[in-house]
């Protein structure tokens, strides 16, 4: 005998909530959402809600559903609080504090082009290279 679930039957309605054929509240407000309009205030909505449906839901009910169809459609989404800082100005600030220091490697560099190129040769270049 196997042991595990069984297999779902399509026909069978057994399981599958309400079978009186109501749609659930937050499908009632998502259809009235869209005969509306996404724009549409929750009294509108509770009155359409109640014509059609036969359903009375709060208004701040429908309000918080509203919100959360919004943000399932490509909301602001992400998380919340303080955004970051601008990153162009952080970039700046950090290359511009970055040309101006000399590190010990840039000093490593300019012994070895001095033993290469010797001293004269080495102030020439630097000559040409200077704004």
């Amino acid at each position: 005998m196997p042991r595990g679930t069984a297999k779902h039957n399509p026909d069978s309605t057994a399981g599958q909530g309400t079978t009186t054929g109501a749609p659930s509240k937050m499908d009632a407000v998502r259809q009235a959402l869209n005969s509306l309009g996404r724009d549409a205030k929750p009294p509108a909505l509770d009155s359409y809600i109640r014509e059609h449906f036969g359903m009375s839901i709060p208004h701040n009910m429908i309000s918080s559903y509203k919100s959360q169809l919004r943000s399932k459609k490509g909301g602001k989404g992400g998380r919340r609080g303080r955004p970051p800082a601008s990153e162009s100005a952080k970039t700046m600030n950090a290359v511009a504090e970055e040309r101006q220091r000399v590190s010990f490697k840039d000093l490593q560099e300019v012994k070895n082009l001095a033993g290469r190129l010797g001293i004269a040769k080495l102030q020439k270049l630097v000559e040409v290279l200077a704004p």
